[in-house]
């Protein structure tokens, strides 16, 4: 499940809870609507049951009291009253009567149908027993009979039809309390899903958001770790949702970073100790020219003496000629350290546009981060309720990227603020390097002049004018070339001091130990 997409993990738990939902709303309706027909059908029978029962006994009592009247009376005005009802009344009881045995379902109603047959029969032997006593002229044995036996069994009759009708109404409540028990073990029955459903709802939603929170909380460790300068920590990339793909990005991201890293962190040893040579070069410089500066003020005092001592002189210029190409040599060697600096600040400016080439990466990958929250966030307001807690997590994730994206633009910043106090290291060295150039050959043509006069030291006398003339010049150039030292080893302590910043930012990042 781990490797499921996003958008899977949140379908199926969306789809397992709809089945879900239908499938106790089914159930409750099929048992409600079930326990509803059931119900229906049976109280309605009950009830047809019970009134037919009810009806029964009113009518067969309504008959009685006609059959008991017209016995008695024997009157053919009543009889002709009595007569078409009582036979309607009949026909009715008949009909009620087959209504009733058809539809007896229990022992103990058809226990007490038994009973009124019996008793109903009895009463009609009685009746017939009274007819045949006065068909024969006896009426005062009719009468009696009709006292003792067949008025004697109407209250059995009666009683029979209403416990008859008494046992339909007990059947009916029955039914009632029956039914309303079934509607209320589905009310039960429904409640208990439903809140099995809720908490299986709350269980499933807890681990999924477990799932989620989990890498998310890891990637933030992750990133706060880079925020911090480690880049010795691995993520887990075996994932294959989008966790696992954002993970990844992150792994390459810290990869690439570390590699970065250790370039420009080399690149900066470099430089340190190129400019440390370099200022050591121009201090040997600087004492070099103060000694060419002293040494011309005593060629300059000897001038004062050379109409007397020209051989001394001769020598003198002797002296300053093999002076003059040593200086030539260290002049020369002093521009070969200058073009080496040359070389190795182009080298400082190709790893900084490198390092703002991988910072772009890095921004890149935070641009396609925050979109990827952002679709996140999406798909969490359309899942609606469910997908809430989801929609913190893509705002997190949003959050994290945004900060990615301001850290590499500080590095960015701070990249481009070295790459810039390279670029005018670069260029005062250049300058330098001109001035060096110059330098050297204008001490190869002092050189050149001082040959001439140890030649001409004949005609020194002479031309003694012309020398102290040539010695001011040159007094005076030695003068520039002691400012141009001096500006020289300023520019290359202040590229000195970039460098070592440059390396005091590069150590903020850990590294493993094999990076």
């Amino acid at each position: 499940m781990r490797d499921w997409r996003l958008a899977t993990k949140l379908w199926v738990g969306v789809g397992t809870l709809v089945l879900a939902i239908v499938a106790v709303v089914v159930t409750v309706s099929t048992q409600s609507a079930r326990t509803s027909r059931a119900s229906e059908a049976t109280i309605r029978e009950r009830t047809e049951q019970l009134f037919a029962a009810s009806l029964w006994a009113g009518m067969v009592e309504t008959d009685l009291s006609r059959v008991q009247a017209l016995f008695i009376a024997r009157h053919p005005l009543l009889e002709a009253l009595y007569l078409a009802p009582m036979t309607e009344a009949r026909r009715r009881m008949a009909e009620l009567e087959s209504r009733i045995v058809g539809h007896a379902t229990d022992g103990r109603e058809r226990e007490l149908l038994d009973t009124i047959m019996t008793v109903r029969r009895e009463v009609e032997q009685a009746l017939q027993e009274a007819q045949r006593l006065r068909d024969a002229g006896d009426e005062a044995a009719a009468m009696q009979v009709l006292e003792t036996r067949y008025n004697a069994r109407i209250p059995a009759y009666l009683a029979a039809l209403r416990q008859l009708a008494d046992h339909q109404r007990a059947e009916l409540e029955a039914a009632q309390v029956y039914f309303e028990a079934r509607r209320r073990h589905n009310m039960i029955f429904g409640s208990t899903a439903m809140g099995l459903l809720v908490l299986g709802i709350v269980v499933g939603a807890a681990f999924l958001i477990r799932h989620i929170r989990q890498p998310l909380q890891r990637t933030v460790a992750f990133a706060n770790t880079l925020a911090g300068g480690d880049l010795t920590h691995a993520l887990d990339t075996r994932r294959g949702d989008e966790f696992g793909e954002m993970t990844r990005a992150l792994e390459s991201m810290r990869t690439q970073l570390a590699a970065l890293v250790a370039e420009v962190r080399h690149a900066s040893a470099q430089l340190q100790t190129a400019t440390e040579e370099i200022a050591h070069g121009n201090q040997d410089l600087s004492n070099r020219t103060e000694q060419t500066a002293s040494r011309l003020q005593e060629t300059a005092a000897s001038m004062e003496e050379l109409t007397g001592r020209i051989r001394e002189a001769a020598d003198a210029a002797q002296r300053a000629s093999e002076q003059a190409q040593t200086l030539g040599r260290h002049a020369q060697d002093t521009g070969t350290a200058v073009a080496h600096v040359v070389a190795t600040m182009d080298a400082i400016r190709a790893s900084s546009d490198r390092i703002a080439a991988i910072t772009a990466v890095i921004d890149g990958l935070a641009f396609q981060t925050n979109i990827l929250a952002l679709n996140a966030a999406v798909e969490a307001a359309r899942a609606g309720e469910a997908g809430r807690g989801f929609a913190v997590v893509a705002g997190e994730v949003r959050s994290l990227a945004q900060r990615s994206a301001e850290a590499a633009r500080e590095i960015r910043a701070l990249i481009e603020h070295s790459v810039a106090d390279v670029q005018q290291g670069a260029a005062q060295v250049g300058h330098a390097r001109t001035l060096i150039d110059a330098m050297i050959a204008e001490v190869q043509r002092l050189g050149e002049r001082i040959a001439d006069s140890a030649r001409a030291s004949q005609e020194q006398a002479q031309g003694v004018g012309e020398i102290n003339e040539a010695l001011g010049q040159l007094d005076h150039m030695t003068q520039q070339n002691a400012a141009l030292v001096e500006q020289t080893a300023a520019a290359a302590m202040a590229m000195q001091e970039q460098a070592r910043h440059l390396a005091e930012h590069v150590q903020r990042f850990r590294l493993s130990p094999a990076g």
